[in-house]
């Protein structure tokens, strides 16, 4: 059972959002020529939450970029190469925390880069 300090946590850290998170792969297209792709590795629920915003511009083209932390339960073997889809959006993992090192949870903290726009 767990204890109220505990539960009230679990309570703050909604799941809310299906993701997918991909890892860039190396494999032979029908030449034997190496393509790198992003594969699905595992679909999981996590929380975004976005923590800042700035706006560039780079090569004349209005760019966005937002920064977020994605929570999510302990999964061995999540790392800074991967990323995470979440529908059309796309986070690019620059951290992987695991949170009070108790293999529990992981803070990934990301950025989400969003070209165009207005």
């Amino acid at each position: 059972m767990k204890d109220r300090e505990t539960a009230m946590r679990d309570l703050r850290r909604v799941y809310r959002h299906p993701v997918m998170i991909q890892a860039y792969e190396t494999t032979l297209n029908e030449w034997n020529e190496p393509v790198q792709t992003w594969k699905d590795w595992k679909q999981v629920w996590v929380s975004i939450e976005p923590i800042s915003g700035r706006e560039y511009w780079a090569k004349h083209q209005a760019q966005a970029e937002v920064s977020h932390r994605i929570r999510m339960r302990y999964i061995p073997g999540v790392l800074p190469t991967m990323r995470i889809v979440y529908g059309e959006r796309i986070f690019e993992i620059e951290s992987v925390i695991d949170w009070e090192e108790r293999n529990e949870y992981l803070q990934l903290m990301c950025r989400e880069v969003v070209q165009g726009g207005g």
